[in-house]
This record gives C-alpha cells, sequence and structure tokens, in this order.
C-alpha cells in the first residue's frame, strides 16, 4: 500500500513538469527577425564615407573635395570639384574675389586647375580683389602729408562712449579714449581692436556709441562706424562719413630696421595729436598667437592704441598697441605688413578668423649647416585636419601651395593670406620619406 502511494506522487509530480514545460514553451514567441553580425569590411567602410561625402558636397563643397581626395574616388572628386567649380563662377559674378580666391587654390592644390577657365589665375584674382581696399589704392598728391604736422593732422582721436556707469551711488562719464589714423580718401580709418571692442562684442548690452574727433578740430565728434576687426592681431577698420585732411601711407618692412627712428602719433590720456620719437629696438617680439611685433622705445601712454608709427619718410610702419607700464621705453606695435594682409578682411567687414592647421609644431633647425629647414610637427589634434591628412609627430613641412617654409614664422605669415575653408598642398620630409599631402584649413 506504502508503495502505491509514493508510485502515485512520481506519476503526479512528472505530469505536473510536463504540464509545466508545454505552458512555458507556449508563451514563447519566435522573433520576427533573427539578429545576425554586421560584416563591417572595407568595403562597407569606403561606401558609408561616399554617402558621407556626397551628403555634403552642396553645404560644403570644398571639404567635400577634400574627403574625396582622401579617399581617392576620382568620380566624386570630380563631381565635388564641379561643385566648387559652380561656386567659384558665382563668387565671381558677385564680386566676392576674397572667397573666390579661396575656391580657386584649392582647385590648383588638388590638381583640377584644368577645370577653371584659362583667363583664371592667382595674381588676377589679386588685382580684383585690392582693387577697393583702402590702403592699396593710390592716394592724390593734395592728400599726402608733407610736413610732420600735415602727419599730425591724419590722426584722429577714436571715442567710444559708453554712457554713465553708476558707482557707490554716483554717476561716472565712461568712455573709452584710442587713437587711428586715415589710410584712404573715403574716410577708411585704422585703429586697434581693443580700443573699440565695445562695439563688437556680443556679449555687450551696455550702451556704446563711436565717434572721431580730428587733431584739427578737438571739438566736434563725428560719428563713424565699425567695418571689420581681428581681435588676434588687434587691428580694426573704421568708416567715418568725412573727407580726411590727410591720408598716410603704408610702407613695407623692407624700409625699417632695428635702431631706425620712428614716431608715434596719437592721443595720450586724451592730449591728441601728441607726437614722441624713438628708435626701433627689437624686430621679434613673440606678443601674438601668430607672427612677432616690434619694439619701440617711443614714449606711448594709455590712449596712443592705434595710432600710426610713422618713419623718416612719412609713412606708417606700424600701429602702436601696447606698452608695459610700470616700465619706461617699452612699448610695441603691430608690423605694418601684418596690416596690409589684413586690409582685404578688414574691408570684407565682420570679424576676421584666421585658418589653423588643427595642429601644433616649432621650427627645424639643421645644427651642422646651422639654418632652418622647416617647420617640424609636434602634435596634430586627433580627427583634425593634419591628422586626417596623415601627417604625424615628426614629419617636416617644407612648403605650402609651392611656397618654401624654412620656420614656424614662415608657415604664419603664409596662412595669414588665407580664408579658413581652403585647401592646401604641403610637400613634407621625415626619417624615411618625402611627399605631399592636402590640408583643410579649419
Amino acid at each position: 500500500m506504502q508503495f502505491k502511494v509514493l508510485m502515485h506522487k512520481k506519476y503526479i509530480f512528472f505530469v505536473l513538469f510536463l504540464l509545466t514545460f508545454f505552458i512555458s514553451c507556449k508563451s514563447l514567441h519566435q522573433p520576427k527577425k533573427i539578429y545576425e553580425p554586421l560584416n563591417y569590411s572595407e568595403k562597407d567602410v569606403y561606401e558609408n564615407e561616399k554617402k558621407r561625402i556626397e551628403a555634403l558636397i552642396e553645404k560644403d563643397s570644398v571639404r567635400a573635395l577634400w574627403f574625396a581626395k582622401l579617399l581617392g574616388d576620382e568620380e566624386l572628386s570630380n563631381r565635388c570639384a564641379n561643385e566648387v567649380l559652380r561656386k567659384y563662377n558665382e563668387a565671381i559674378g558677385e564680386k566676392s574675389f576674397l572667397l573666390a580666391l579661396s575656391y580657386y587654390r584649392s582647385l590648383v592644390a588638388v590638381g583640377e586647375e584644368k577645370i577653371l577657365p584659362r583667363s583664371s589665375s592667382e595674381h588676377l584674382l589679386r588685382e580684383y580683389l585690392l582693387k577697393d581696399v583702402p590702403g592699396f589704392l593710390p592716394v592724390s598728391k593734395n592728400f599726402l602729408p608733407k610736413t610732420i604736422e600735415d602727419c599730425i593732422n591724419a590722426t584722429v582721436t577714436v571715442w567710444v562712449d559708453r554712457g554713465i556707469s553708476i558707482k557707490d551711488g554716483a554717476g561716472y562719464i565712461d568712455r573709452v579714449i584710442g587713437s587711428g589714423f586715415f589710410i584712404d580718401e573715403r574716410g577708411y580709418i585704422i585703429t586697434n581692436h581693443h580700443v573699440i571692442e565695445d562695439l563688437v562684442n556680443p556679449k555687450n548690452e551696455k550702451y556704446s556709441r563711436l565717434y572721431i574727433k580730428l587733431s584739427s578740430d578737438a571739438d566736434t565728434r563725428i560719428p563713424a562706424k565699425v567695418i571689420g576687426y581681428d581681435d588676434v592681431l588687434d587691428l580694426a577698420l573704421l568708416k567715418a562719413e568725412i573727407t580726411p585732411p590727410f591720408v598716410l601711407e603704408l610702407g613695407t618692412k623692407t624700409d625699417l630696421n632695428v635702431g631706425d627712428s620712428v614716431s608715434a602719433i596719437g592721443t595720450p590720456i586724451g592730449l591728441d595729436g601728441t607726437l614722441t620719437k624713438g628708435i626701433v629696438s627689437a624686430v621679434n617680439r613673440k606678443l601674438f598667437t601668430t607672427g612677432s611685433v616690434l619694439q619701440i622705445d617711443a614714449a606711448v601712454n594709455s590712449g596712443n592704441s592705434g595710432g600710426p608709427l610713422i618713419d623718416s619718410n612719412r609713412k606708417v610702419q606700424a600701429v602702436v598697441f601696447a606698452g608695459i607700464l610700470q616700465y619706461q621705453g617699452l612699448n610695441f606695435a603691430i608690423p605694418v605688413e601684418y596690416l596690409r594682409q589684413d586690409l582685404p578682411f578688414l574691408f570684407a567687414g565682420g570679424k576676421r578668423i584666421h585658418p589653423w592647421t588643427c595642429s601644433f609644431g616649432h621650427t627645424k633647425k639643421d645644427n651642422l649647416k646651422k639654418a632652418n629647414v622647416g617647420l617640424e610637427l609636434q602634435y596634430s589634434m586627433p580627427g583634425g585636419s593634419t591628422s586626417r591628412s596623415l601627417f604625424s609627430s615628426g614629419d617636416v613641412i617644407t612648403s605650402l601651395n609651392g611656397i618654401n617654409i624654412t620656420s614656424l614664422e614662415d608657415m604664419q605669415d603664409l596662412l595669414r593670406d588665407y580664408l579658413p575653408g581652403t585647401i592646401v598642398k604641403c610637400t613634407y620630409t621625415n626619417k624615411e620619406k618625402n611627399g605631399e599631402r592636402l590640408i583643410y584649413l579649419e
């Protein structure tokens, strides 16, 4: 009897187990699609990159062209090049010669110059570009200064009225005073960016108005406006609707050497038309992220910023921008060559954006030859232009678009002449080989 009960219990447990199993199986549903791991082959990567470039052609044709050249797809490169050509022709039609020059340089750099019009050339584009740029136009004899007094009358006081500031319950006149000088018969004026910074800073919500005062009439405030500005080189181009009494011509760096006499004109602490004399103390002080500045011992003070530094021929050789207050005779000026390079960009209007290669480097020296031999890359930002172009630390760049590069300064001098969004071709060397690669300027 006991045995039968045990057998009966085993039978019951077995039946329950089978029921549970079948019920559980019935509740499970087979998936509609069984997952299979993706096969990311080189072909898949290639096709995905093509699709990404195709989506970019209309939005950013130059960058798309660079990507297509890196990918090595000839058919896609041709499509991108033709789109860049279309935009080049469009820029020519709109007389946007700065943009047209960028498109032209990009097509030449990637070897697509054959599709450009036969009449096109960089020299011709630069002629069109500089045709109306202040500082490059010939100045009538009537406007050229014949004496130092005339040079003083070619300068202005730059006056930024910032309204009233409240301090300790009292109201104070708030203003910025700087200097400037006429470079064009149409009333274009050069000054420093930091003088007019409040007017162009989008974060500034305070009242700000810009005026100039002539050296010959210190009582009349003349309204002016900012045309373009560069916060890297600390330069700005202004415009006043007046005919200037005199216009200063721009010199060249070949006209100036260490020890040469120079004169600074400006409005130190509000004293307009002040002239001080000195010499060039040094020509290669590293105070900017790009290039070098002049060190002078001519006395300058607060208010001199933006004023001209002229030579014995009454030509502008630099723009005064800084001094060390606690020390005498340690003052600095922006070389006229930087101003010359910057003027087309300032005249185009708005903020000047400088290009860069997404990398850092230093001058490579050959100790045996005792000479500079190029720009050695020390770091390339991951995902940046030089990194995508397969440059690596230790590569030495020796030319850019056919122009030799022997130092970091050479590279900086060349890049100041380019717009971001331009493709350039660089030759390089390393321990293993020499070669050339394309860089997209960000």
